[in-house]
């Protein structure tokens, strides 16, 4: 969420944001972890100095996971990052004059980011990625994998470089049919960037680099560059760094690592920083305690190693002993090691199991549920433009004509049987210049429980 905040000192920012994050966040957040990035220094038009900041809420249980994954790996999880973030640190040191875009595709989505002289203007995602293009290629050949259909779609000509580009052959047909299964991807990139424009007539978007897991798909851009109507290149890495002379050297594709590598600029959730210093402060303590300790210790060393010497000559004798007999009790219960061994294999596997159905099951199980019974009881003259989906809720930003349809549809979702409250957000009224109203809002729909269904049909 992007918020403004007076202008303050950066080491102040954080205890203005944590206290007031429900505001910015319309759910429980309790369980989320809080970061920040400072966006822009603006001037609003009263003359009041403001710093833009991006805030962002990530479940703990997410974050731990992650930590959980890396350890699995025998790898030290070193920092947490966040996509839109990731890529920003990646693009801002050779960011060109003018507003650019940048488009992530990946498999089922799109994120993309709008930059003004390096400073990120909008994010937005679209939730259609390069999949059905895949899918839409496997189906005419079963015995590859998704990966080999990839290299397919980069290695050969199988898209047009335009929707509406003609043809009759039989190979026609082929391109034709991967073409369109990229048809609601384009249209949806096509109306963050018509929204956008509109907005800010005055500083279009000029040049769009794309990159991400389909980037480098063979005609992609040049069908982007034709659909859109803006000219759109593949962003291979920065420019003359070692790491863009590393890919292009092997056999990798940069836009699938592109969020990686860019997370080790600046990240959102340094891991170990907290770790980093609270081992600088436990070595300063040390630092101090070890020139006490070793005043004393150099006094009573003379005397200290006349005891030591006697006693390590009995110790040895006894602990002798002590080994020979726990040697003989290890041979007698040698047989219970095979039984304790089955034992931790069988309760392993029983936590595994225990494990993957507490993941599989969560409330968006009903999603699906949920959406249709929108599409039945929602007012017709509303656009949902984003939908995200948590166990616990569904956050939508929605979009109408009329405050009267704005306000049907927060009272239809209030009727919905798998939705136990509703909360709004951040209505806005926007009049373009033919006097046509836009009113955009945000709506949180928080799922009734299993426990809360019982009880409701009880009564």
């Amino acid at each position: 969420r992007e918020v403004l905040i007076p202008d303050i000192k950066e080491n102040k920012i954080r205890d203005l944001v944590e206290p007031n994050a429900s505001e910015y966040f319309p759910m429980d957040i309790s369980q989320y972890r809080l970061s920040y990035s400072i966006l822009d220094r603006v001037e609003t038009e009263s003359g009041s100095k403001k710093i833009k900041l991006q805030v962002l809420a990530t479940p703990e249980q997410l974050m731990d996971r992650y930590k959980e994954l890396a350890q699995k790996c025998s790898l030290q999880a070193v920092a947490i990052d966040y996509i839109g973030n990731s890529i920003y640190q990646l693009l801002k040191p050779q960011c060109p004059p003018g507003v650019e875009m940048i488009i992530k595709v990946d498999e089922r989505m799109a994120f993309l980011m709008v930059l003004k002289e390096g400073k990120i203007i909008m994010q937005r995602t679209v939730a259609y990625g390069i999949d059905e293009a895949v899918e839409t290629l496997l189906e005419k050949n079963s015995v590859w994998s998704w990966l080999d259909a990839v290299d397919e779609l980069r290695s050969r000509e199988l898209l047009l470089t335009s929707m509406e580009a003609g043809g009759f052959s039989e190979e026609y047909e082929l391109k034709s049919e991967i073409t369109g299964a990229l048809e609601y991807l384009v249209r949806g990139i096509s109306r963050v960037l018509d929204y956008y424009n509109s907005k800010n007539p005055q500083d279009t978007v000029k040049h769009i680099f794309v990159t991400g897991i389909g980037a480098d798909f063979t005609n992609f851009t040049e069908l982007l560059s034709n659909e859109l109507g803006i000219r759109a290149t593949l962003f291979e890495g920065p420019e003359g760094t070692a790491v863009a002379k590393a890919f292009a050297a092997s056999d990798r594709h940069f836009g699938c690592f592109i969020a990686c590598i860019g997370a080790a600029a600046a990240p959102v959730w340094p891991v170990a920083e907290e770790k980093r210093k609270s081992a600088g402060k436990a070595e300063k303590d040390a630092g101090t305690q070890l020139d006490v300790i070793s005043v004393v210790a150099v006094s009573l060393g003379a005397l200290l190693a006349v005891c030591f010497t006697a006693f390590s000559l009995i110790s040895n004798i006894m602990l002798q002993r002590q080994q020979d007999e726990l040697q003989a009790r290890i041979e007698e219960l040698k047989p219970a090691e095979t039984v304790y061994n089955k034992y931790n294999y069988v309760k392993m596997l029983n936590g595994d199991a225990d494990l993957i159905l507490e993941q599989s099951s969560n409330n968006n199980n009903g999603l699906k549920a949920f959406i249709e019974e929108m599409e039945k009881r929602m007012p017709t003259g509303i656009t949902v433009v984003s939908m995200t989906a948590t166990a616990e809720s569904v956050t939508m930003t929605v979009s109408t004509g009329t405050k009267a349809d704005a306000a049907a549809a927060v009272a239809e979702l209030r009727k919905f049987d798998s939705v136990s409250a509703v909360e709004t957000a951040g209505l806005t009224d926007n009049v373009d210049e033919a006097g046509f109203h836009e009113i955009n809002f945000t709506v949180n729909c928080l799922y009734r429980s299993e426990s809360a269904e019982g009880e409701g049909d009880a009564s």
